[in-house]
């Protein structure tokens, strides 16, 4: 729904877009294009979406390796685990390239920290989340 700005008695030209950021997350998450991981300040995997799950299953690039998202090749394991651990700390973790897809196409890892702010405000399993993985 898109309503307009009121600024005393007259409206603002310029639209004001009202979205259900919850919902809008909720969806993206849904359409499962990307692969969403939710780490905590150990570098536990807290939660993922299907598309992410799907990743770490079977014969993939990616895994779950003590709890934790890893690189099934050990030479690209240290530097995707380098840029998770950077993340969790609250610095910006980057760009991790994995592997081969099928249909020959890298993996994309980026870690992402979150700010102070989102750590308080979620919880999972009784623990904060510190970082989130997407997966392309």
């Amino acid at each position: 729904m898109v309503r307009t700005e009121q600024q005393g008695d007259t409206m603002s030209p310029r639209p004001r877009l009202e979205v259900d950021i919850r919902a809008a997350v909720g969806a993206l998450l849904d359409e499962e294009v990307v692969g969403v991981v939710v780490l905590d300040r150990d570098g536990r995997i807290q939660w993922a979406n299907a598309r992410a799950r799907g990743f770490l299953a079977g014969e993939s690039v990616l895994e779950e390796r003590e709890g934790r998202l890893a690189a099934a090749s050990e030479g690209q394991a240290a530097a995707l685990d380098r840029r998770l651990r950077a993340a969790v700390r609250g610095a910006e973790g980057g760009l991790a390239v994995v592997g081969k897809w099928p249909d020959a196409r890298p993996l994309l890892v980026y870690a992402n920290p979150l700010r102070p702010v989102q750590r308080q405000r979620a919880s999972t399993r009784g623990r904060a989340p510190a970082a989130v993985a997407t997966i392309v």
